[in-house]
């Protein structure tokens, strides 16, 4: 064992291990500017994620479940069968996880960034002259060509 300390002291001298003051990186490739990803494609890209995890989830999870079972089986303890309920519990929620995901990412997909279609609340700020006017089709720089209303 002391040989070993030796070993390793004489490893660590600072005369054993050259190393340069100054190290140059010569590369030949032309290093690019990153790309910002945009919203959308994050979104994919975080839904695809997701997806993923989720679906290694439930494989991992049917692969765990039989040996549970059968360990459940061979005990037939109480509590064995207890953990495989919530286990099951456990694996019905992943699946309504990923069913969500996919609902979300419908509801996502679906809205339009132009804002709404049909507005059936619109409130006027401004006075009963204004309103006439703009019911009328006048700007607000129009005289008015009537005489008093």
């Amino acid at each position: 064992m002391i040989g070993d300390d030796d070993d390793f002291q004489s490893l660590m001298d600072d005369d054993v291990i050259d190393i340069p003051s100054e190290v140059e990186v010569v590369s030949d490739e032309e290093i690019l500017p990153a790309v910002a990803a945009t919203p959308a494609e994050e979104l994919e890209a975080d839904y695809q994620a997701t997806r993923a995890n989720l679906k290694k989830i439930l494989e991992k999870g049917a692969e765990s479940m039989d040996g549970i079972m059968s360990l459940a089986k061979d005990t037939d303890h109480p509590r064995a069968y207890e953990v495989v309920g919530q286990f099951l519990k456990a694996m019905a929620d992943v699946n309504k996880q990923a069913m969500d995901l996919h609902k979300d990412m419908a509801v996502i997909k679906k809205k339009d960034p132009s804002g709404p279609s049909h507005v059936t609340n619109a409130l006027f700020i401004g006075s009963t002259h204004a309103l006439q006017k703009m019911l009328k089709g006048q700007t607000l720089d129009e005289p008015d060509t009537e005489d008093g209303a």
